[in-house]
Order: C-alpha cells, then structure tokens, then sequence
C-alpha cells in the first residue's frame, strides 16, 4: 500500500513540476527584461515638415457621424496633400486614387513583380473637439507649439502618421528611386465614424490584392504608464479590440406594465437572456501581462 501511495505521489508531483515548467518557461515569451536605449543626440526635425504637419493640423477634417463629416474640410485636405506632395505624384511608377470622393490610395509600383506588396495606413479625419474648448491649453485646430509639444486634433490620432509615412517615402524616393517592392499608402476619410466609407471601400477597390503585410496606426510613445518603468515608452500595436452590438426580441401578449405576469414578463425574459449570454475573451499571450503591469 506504501509503494502505491509512492508511486502515484511521484507522479503527482512530477505532473506538478511540468506545470510549473510551462507556467514560468514556456508561456512567458513577453516577459523578458526591458532594456533602455539612449541615443547621444536629439532628434531634429526639418522646418518644412514641421510646418506641413501643422497645416495639415490646421484643416479640420472632423468626422460627426457615419455620413455626417465636414466634407469641405475634407476636399481642402485632398488638395493640401496633392499640392504639397505632388513630387510624389509626378513620378512614372507612382500612382494615385481617389477612393469614394475622399479617401486616398497611393500606389508606388515595385520594379520587382515577384515580390508581394505591402500596405501602410492611416486616417486624416478627427473627433469633434466642440464644447471642449475650455479643457484645451490652446484652440484644438491652432496646432500651437509649446514647450516641445504641438496641440491640435490629429496630432497622434491620425494625422501624425499619414504626414510621415507620406515624408519618409519623399525622401526614400528622391534617395532611392524607384523601390524593389510594390507599396500601397491607404489613407481612410471616415475612421473616427466606422470607416465603412473610406477603409472599406479601398479594400473593396484592392479586391483579392496578396499583401506581405499591413500596417495601420498604432500607439504613441507614453511616459509612466507601466509600474516600475520611468523611461519613455514605444507601444508596438499587434492586435486591437473589437465590439459586438446585440440586439434582443420578445413577442409576447399585451399587458399593463401596473400587472406583470411573474412567468412571462417580457423584461425577465430580455434579463435572463441577457445573464445566459457570456463573452469568451480570448487575449494575445502578451495582453494578460498589460494589465497584471
């Protein structure tokens, strides 16, 4: 009976290492030690870009609703860009659509066809700032410089990252040349109100296009949001939360809401389907580790 008991607490015990293993091993992969990278020398911006930006800023391309955006702001925007990177355009192997009236599809055609394209994507419309003016340190559309910092709409959300990708390829291109790869710049009107009129009608326009890969915005540079980590931080965006509306239905026979029936009311219905119906989370193997920081 001893040797049973013995054996089988081996087993158990083993079983209980081989846990262990995996729980502090195996499954980890994200938490590995932060290493800070200081650079010897600031990063210096040309005037001219800063100055692009700003206008860009200045435009306000606010989005209300599914439909119901500033669309004259829109038009202005278009013109700004074509205007101030029409370099860009003018080239042989570059070419530009204008999706659905506002959005923006910038093609630069690779000298390699064998290899697949890729696709980086942003946003140039912004939430509504009206009512809000009082919380502001400067107006929401001024783009105002202070102490290093630019305040406008659209200065991480998402005007930010369309002004520099659209540099990066001008300086890319007049460097470089024509690139080895296809590249595709995405540049949605309606973001901030679903993107079911920008976004969607590029991938419809894009049909069955084989992409290497796609880059959509992501998350800024943050300071002293993670315990522990004082140094400025560069959030690398994998994945991004979804939503789910539900709606629920109950026909049942007429009544007075002075007289509920007990069994059949159309409200308990509605709460006990409610209670019944679970969400299943299922996290990245990085996301549990966010929220234990």
């Amino acid at each position: 009976m001893n040797k049973i008991f013995t054996i089988v607490f081996f087993i158990f015990f083993l079983f209980f290492l081989l846990l262990v293993y995996r729980a502090y091993v195996i499954n980890q992969p994200c938490k590995h030690e932060i290493k800070i990278i200081e650079s010897g020398s600031k990063f210096q911006i040309d005037e001219g870009i800063l100055d692009r930006f700003k206008r860009s800023l200045k435009i306000q391309t606010v989005s209300y609703g599914q439909k119901n955006q500033n669309f004259t702001a829109l038009k202005d925007y278009i013109y700004f860009i074509q205007k101030e990177y029409k370099d860009i355009e003018a080239k042989e192997f570059v070419k530009i659509d204008i999706i659905n009236s506002f959005s923006l599809l910038y093609t630069i055609q690779g000298s390699d066809p064998t290899l697949k394209p890729y696709l980086l994507a942003a946003h140039f419309d912004v939430v509504p700032a009206d009512g809000q003016n009082d919380n502001w340190k400067f107006d929401p559309f001024s783009a105002s410089i202070d102490e290093g910092f630019i305040y406008a709409r659209g200065t991480l959300d998402d005007k930010s990252s369309m002004l520099a990708q659209l540099e990066a390829l001008r300086i890319f291109l007049k460097k470089n040349g024509q690139p080895k790869r296809t590249i595709y710049l995405a540049y949605g009107h309606d973001e901030e109100a679903s993107g079911y009129q920008g976004a969607k009608s590029i991938a419809n326009f894009l049909g069955n296009t084989s992409l290497e890969f796609v880059l959509d915005e992501g998350t800024m540079i943050v300071e002293k949001v993670l315990k522990g980590l004082d140094a400025p931080l560069a959030y690398i965006s994998s994945a991004e939360k979804g939503y789910l509306t539900v709606k629920f239905y109950v026909n049942t026979t007429g009544g007075h809401s002075s007289m509920p029936d007990p069994e059949e009311s159309p409200i308990f219905i509605v709460s006990d389907a409610i209670s019944r119906y679970s969400i299943d989370l299922k996290f990245i193997l990085c996301t549990p580790y966010f929220f234990e920081g």
